[in-house]
Protein backbone atom coordinates (compact mmCIF):
# COMPACT_ATOMS: atom_id res chain seq x y z
CA UNK A 1 0.00 0.00 0.00
CA UNK A 2 1.63 3.60 -1.12
CA UNK A 3 1.52 6.48 0.79
CA UNK A 4 0.03 10.08 0.14
CA UNK A 5 2.77 12.42 0.84
CA UNK A 6 -0.13 15.36 0.80
CA UNK A 7 -0.85 17.14 4.06
CA UNK A 8 -4.40 17.44 5.47
CA UNK A 9 -4.93 20.57 4.96
CA UNK A 10 -7.36 20.79 8.01
CA UNK A 11 -4.35 20.46 10.36
CA UNK A 12 -1.70 22.40 10.69
CA UNK A 13 0.03 23.28 13.67
CA UNK A 14 2.88 22.71 12.28
CA UNK A 15 3.74 23.07 8.80
CA UNK A 16 5.87 20.62 7.02
CA UNK A 17 5.35 19.32 3.50
CA UNK A 18 6.52 16.35 3.42
CA UNK A 19 4.28 14.43 6.50
CA UNK A 20 2.19 12.00 5.76
CA UNK A 21 -1.56 12.01 7.38
CA UNK A 22 -4.57 9.63 7.23
CA UNK A 23 -8.05 9.01 8.50
CA UNK A 24 -7.27 8.49 12.29
CA UNK A 25 -7.39 12.11 13.79
CA UNK A 26 -6.28 10.86 17.32
CA UNK A 27 -2.85 9.23 15.12
CA UNK A 28 -3.11 12.55 12.82
CA UNK A 29 -2.48 14.85 16.56
CA UNK A 30 0.06 12.47 18.03
CA UNK A 31 2.28 13.13 15.05
CA UNK A 32 0.86 16.83 14.76
CA UNK A 33 2.70 17.14 17.96
CA UNK A 34 5.56 14.48 17.59
CA UNK A 35 4.79 12.08 20.14
CA UNK A 36 4.91 9.67 17.36
CA UNK A 37 7.07 10.45 14.48
CA UNK A 38 5.84 13.77 12.80
CA UNK A 39 6.44 13.01 9.01
CA UNK A 40 3.32 10.63 9.59
CA UNK A 41 6.01 8.17 8.28
CA UNK A 42 8.69 5.10 8.82
CA UNK A 43 6.02 4.12 11.77
CA UNK A 44 6.60 1.15 13.86
CA UNK A 45 3.30 -0.82 15.49
CA UNK A 46 5.37 -1.65 18.65
CA UNK A 47 7.58 2.14 18.74
CA UNK A 48 4.20 3.81 18.01
CA UNK A 49 2.17 2.19 20.94
CA UNK A 50 4.87 2.71 23.29
CA UNK A 51 5.04 6.18 22.59
CA UNK A 52 1.05 6.60 22.86
CA UNK A 53 1.29 4.68 25.82
CA UNK A 54 3.15 7.59 27.52
CA UNK A 55 1.71 9.80 26.71
CA UNK A 56 -1.78 8.88 27.52
CA UNK A 57 -1.15 6.30 30.36
CA UNK A 58 -3.50 4.12 29.01
CA UNK A 59 -1.81 0.27 29.07
CA UNK A 60 0.76 -0.79 25.81
CA UNK A 61 -0.77 -3.94 25.54
CA UNK A 62 -4.38 -1.70 24.61
CA UNK A 63 -2.90 -0.32 22.05
CA UNK A 64 -1.49 -2.99 20.71
CA UNK A 65 -4.21 -5.20 20.17
CA UNK A 66 -6.47 -2.35 18.83
CA UNK A 67 -3.96 -1.80 16.06
CA UNK A 68 -3.13 -5.21 15.13
CA UNK A 69 -7.02 -5.94 15.08
CA UNK A 70 -7.86 -2.78 13.17
CA UNK A 71 -4.97 -3.39 10.53
CA UNK A 72 -5.64 -7.17 10.00
CA UNK A 73 -9.52 -6.29 9.46
CA UNK A 74 -8.39 -3.48 6.71
CA UNK A 75 -5.04 -4.66 5.31
CA UNK A 76 -5.03 -7.40 2.60
CA UNK A 77 -1.31 -6.70 2.61
CA UNK A 78 0.49 -4.71 5.40
CA UNK A 79 3.81 -4.41 6.34
CA UNK A 80 4.36 -4.75 10.59
CA UNK A 81 7.56 -3.31 10.88
CA UNK A 82 7.21 -0.13 9.04
CA UNK A 83 3.98 1.78 7.67
CA UNK A 84 2.47 4.96 7.32
CA UNK A 85 -0.23 7.08 8.52
CA UNK A 86 -1.76 7.32 4.71
CA UNK A 87 -2.06 3.31 5.14
CA UNK A 88 -4.86 3.99 7.27
CA UNK A 89 -6.71 5.66 4.69
CA UNK A 90 -9.85 3.81 4.45
CA UNK A 91 -11.53 4.73 7.43
CA UNK A 92 -14.96 3.07 7.00
CA UNK A 93 -13.98 -0.10 5.29
CA UNK A 94 -15.18 -1.12 8.00
CA UNK A 95 -18.59 0.20 7.58
CA UNK A 96 -19.83 0.55 11.10
CA UNK A 97 -17.02 1.99 12.64
CA UNK A 98 -18.70 5.66 13.12
CA UNK A 99 -15.80 7.84 12.81
CA UNK A 100 -16.55 10.76 14.48
CA UNK A 101 -14.28 13.01 12.22
CA UNK A 102 -14.69 11.18 8.51
CA UNK A 103 -17.75 10.05 6.55
CA UNK A 104 -17.07 6.45 5.50
CA UNK A 105 -14.92 5.45 2.61
CA UNK A 106 -17.87 5.59 0.17
CA UNK A 107 -18.74 8.46 0.59
CA UNK A 108 -15.38 10.21 1.39
CA UNK A 109 -12.63 8.57 -0.61
CA UNK A 110 -10.26 11.05 0.37
CA UNK A 111 -10.13 10.38 4.33
CA UNK A 112 -7.46 13.11 5.20
CA UNK A 113 -10.15 15.22 5.55
CA UNK A 114 -12.10 16.11 8.61
CA UNK A 115 -15.65 16.17 7.95
CA UNK A 116 -17.23 19.05 10.06
CA UNK A 117 -20.50 17.89 9.34
CA UNK A 118 -19.49 14.06 11.01
CA UNK A 119 -18.06 16.11 14.17
CA UNK A 120 -21.27 18.54 14.00
CA UNK A 121 -23.58 15.70 14.25
CA UNK A 122 -22.03 14.26 17.74
CA UNK A 123 -21.37 17.95 18.78
CA UNK A 124 -25.34 18.49 18.83
CA UNK A 125 -25.21 15.92 22.40
CA UNK A 126 -23.46 19.04 24.20
CA UNK A 127 -25.18 19.43 27.50
CA UNK A 128 -23.73 22.05 30.00
CA UNK A 129 -20.57 22.89 27.62
CA UNK A 130 -19.42 19.31 28.18
CA UNK A 131 -19.99 15.82 25.85
CA UNK A 132 -20.58 12.81 27.62
CA UNK A 133 -19.35 9.32 26.82
CA UNK A 134 -22.57 7.46 27.12
CA UNK A 135 -24.24 9.49 24.60
CA UNK A 136 -21.57 9.25 21.98
CA UNK A 137 -21.83 5.15 22.59
CA UNK A 138 -25.73 5.87 22.65
CA UNK A 139 -25.08 7.67 19.04
CA UNK A 140 -22.73 5.17 17.70
CA UNK A 141 -24.85 2.01 18.46
CA UNK A 142 -27.48 3.99 17.10
CA UNK A 143 -26.03 4.26 13.55
CA UNK A 144 -24.50 0.86 13.88
CA UNK A 145 -27.61 -0.73 14.02
CA UNK A 146 -29.03 1.35 11.21
CA UNK A 147 -25.73 0.59 8.70
CA UNK A 148 -26.18 -3.25 10.10
CA UNK A 149 -28.88 -4.06 7.58
CA UNK A 150 -26.56 -3.20 4.48
CA UNK A 151 -23.16 -4.93 6.07
CA UNK A 152 -21.52 -7.25 3.43
CA UNK A 153 -19.97 -8.62 6.08
CA UNK A 154 -20.76 -8.49 10.20
CA UNK A 155 -17.79 -9.80 12.51
CA UNK A 156 -18.45 -10.67 15.87
CA UNK A 157 -16.07 -7.97 17.16
CA UNK A 158 -16.57 -5.32 14.56
CA UNK A 159 -19.29 -4.22 16.76
CA UNK A 160 -17.61 -3.42 19.32
CA UNK A 161 -14.59 -1.25 18.10
CA UNK A 162 -16.37 1.91 18.52
CA UNK A 163 -17.02 1.03 22.03
CA UNK A 164 -13.54 0.25 22.36
CA UNK A 165 -12.47 3.75 20.92
CA UNK A 166 -14.79 5.97 22.92
CA UNK A 167 -14.24 4.41 26.02
CA UNK A 168 -10.20 4.55 25.34
CA UNK A 169 -10.50 7.98 23.93
CA UNK A 170 -12.31 9.42 27.59
CA UNK A 171 -9.34 7.38 29.74
CA UNK A 172 -6.82 9.53 27.63
CA UNK A 173 -8.56 12.88 27.27
CA UNK A 174 -11.85 12.84 29.43
CA UNK A 175 -12.76 13.21 33.40
CA UNK A 176 -14.65 10.14 34.80
CA UNK A 177 -17.51 11.39 36.71
CA UNK A 178 -20.02 9.10 39.02
CA UNK A 179 -24.04 9.58 38.29
CA UNK A 180 -25.54 9.21 41.57
CA UNK A 181 -28.58 6.89 41.80
CA UNK A 182 -31.92 8.34 41.51
CA UNK A 183 -35.14 6.76 43.08
CA UNK A 184 -35.63 4.81 39.19
CA UNK A 185 -31.90 4.10 38.68
CA UNK A 186 -28.44 3.07 39.97
CA UNK A 187 -25.52 4.57 40.31
CA UNK A 188 -23.26 4.77 37.35
CA UNK A 189 -19.86 5.24 35.77
CA UNK A 190 -19.77 8.17 33.08
CA UNK A 191 -17.02 9.74 31.46
CA UNK A 192 -16.62 13.79 30.05
CA UNK A 193 -14.61 16.00 27.71
CA UNK A 194 -15.14 19.91 27.79
CA UNK A 195 -16.60 20.67 24.22
CA UNK A 196 -13.95 23.10 23.65
CA UNK A 197 -11.29 19.94 23.74
CA UNK A 198 -13.61 17.85 21.78
CA UNK A 199 -13.41 20.34 18.89
CA UNK A 200 -9.81 21.01 19.35
CA UNK A 201 -9.09 17.58 18.83
CA UNK A 202 -11.55 16.11 15.96
CA UNK A 203 -11.40 19.93 14.26
CA UNK A 204 -8.16 20.82 14.25
CA UNK A 205 -6.24 17.96 14.93
CA UNK A 206 -4.30 19.41 18.06
CA UNK A 207 -3.74 18.41 21.60
CA UNK A 208 -5.58 20.26 24.14
CA UNK A 209 -4.05 22.35 26.45
CA UNK A 210 -5.47 20.85 29.30
CA UNK A 211 -4.10 17.45 28.39
CA UNK A 212 -0.54 16.61 30.09
CA UNK A 213 1.76 15.27 27.39
CA UNK A 214 4.66 13.21 28.49
CA UNK A 215 7.35 14.55 26.16
CA UNK A 216 8.20 12.40 23.25
CA UNK A 217 11.83 9.87 23.65
CA UNK A 218 14.42 10.35 20.98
Amino acid sequence: MTSNPNPNPNSNPNPNPNRVRGACPVLNMFANHGIINSTGTELSIFQTTKQIALATGIPRIAWQTFFFYVFIRKFTTFNMVKFSLADISEHGVIEHDNSIARKDFKDQPDQRIISKESVQEYLTLQKDGFMYQSDILALKETKYQTKKATMKTNYFLDKFVPTIETKGFFIAFGTKIIKPATATTKETEDAKISVPDFETIFLEEKLPDSFNRVPREN
